[in-house]
């Protein structure tokens, strides 16, 4: 087994960009989000959440949106056992690509250098029997990253170098490929950097993600008989690895756009999995803060700031939709 500092500086391959240290406080920016009682996609301004407001593409709706850097996505059931993928801008809101009768779609990540290629995972009628595959949507190329039955087992993200990370879900081994999109529909080859063994005993990885400099990853861990999840952060320079929540019940949303904050969403009911509307709350944490506990919806908090709209003589908790994009 590796030592966990050599493991992530391999996981890290040296591209990392250097944190700006000296750069002002910026402002929050704003979030793409759905409602519950809503389809169409709305921008919520963080720092002025006096009202919602609806992308240029009043057609922008769905059941499933993710989004990530300049786009965000609207995934439409056309049949049986098939979907379609519409990829807008998000700045203007129209269509950037399209891919029609595809399979079961669950997942979708653009990289962060190549325009059009992305990450998708394709779901069966089981959810154990879909496949990963990474798709080059301006070319038509598709290369396909796992096997039947391996979906569930691994949690899969982008480097900012552009190169992808996968981890075993249940036993922390770490891989890459940072091959390129030349030869369609062979199957990728992983290279096995070494094992990340989660930091409570007996609990599996649920979410992996990398800050927007690569320097830092947040990984989630969950207990598979209570479903209690915990946030944790790795340092990549170094290895460290420190608590960043211990309430049970708060899950990973977002990075900000300048990996200064976390966009947290605390469930308000016994399952982290259920989150009915009105039983879940929003917050925003500074990505430095560790240990956070006690987020109560309208009560605050020293180190989190619940996220609300509406206006300002009567603000409403953020309600739990689907939170598609943090945008700068």
């Amino acid at each position: 087994m590796w030592g966990f500092a050599s493991l992530v500086a391999a996981a890290l391959g040296g591209h990392a960009a250097a944190e700006a240290q000296t750069q002002p406080p910026s402002r929050l920016g704003s979030l793409l989000i759905t409602l519950p009682d809503s389809e169409f996609v709305q921008r919520l301004d963080l720092d002025q959440p006096d009202r919602l407001s609806d992308l240029p593409d009043r057609n922008a709706k769905g059941a499933r949106f993710f989004a990530a850097n300049r786009y965000y996505f609207k995934i439409q059931d056309s049949g049986f056992k098939q979907d379609t993928l519409t990829v807008y801008a998000a700045d203007t809101g129209r269509a950037a690509y399209v891919a029609s009768r595809v399979p079961r779609l669950s997942d979708v990540e653009p990289s962060p250098l190549a325009e059009g290629v992305f990450f998708l995972t394709f779901l069966g009628i089981a959810s154990d029997t879909g496949v990963f595959a990474v798709v080059d949507l301006a070319n038509g190329q598709r290369v396909l990253a796992s096997y039947k039955g391996e979906v569930g087992q691994y949690l899969h993200w982008w480097m900012p170098d552009g190169s992808l990370r996968r981890l075993h879900a249940h036993t922390g081994e770490l891989s890459a490929w940072s091959g390129r999109l030349q030869d369609a529909r062979e199957p990728i080859t992983w290279q096995v950097l070494g094992v990340l063994s989660p930091p409570l005993p007996g609990q599996l990885y649920a979410t992996a993600v990398p800050s927007p400099s690569g320097q830092e990853l947040l990984l989630s861990t969950v207990d598979p008989r209570s479903r209690h999840e915990d946030l944790w952060m790795v340092d990549m320079r170094d290895g460290t690895v420190q608590r960043v929540t211990r309430d049970g019940f708060v899950s990973f949303v977002r990075w900000s756009p300048d990996g200064r904050s976390l966009l947290l969403r605390r469930s308000n009911v016994s399952s982290i999995n259920t989150t009915f509307r009105g039983q879940c709350s929003y917050w925003i944490v500074p990505s430095s803060g560790r240990e956070v506990s006690g987020l109560v919806p309208g009560i605050a908090h020293a180190l989190a700031q619940q996220v609300f709209y509406g206006n300002r003589g009567s603000p409403q908790s953020l309600p739990c939709g689907k939170v598609a994009a943090w945008m700068p």
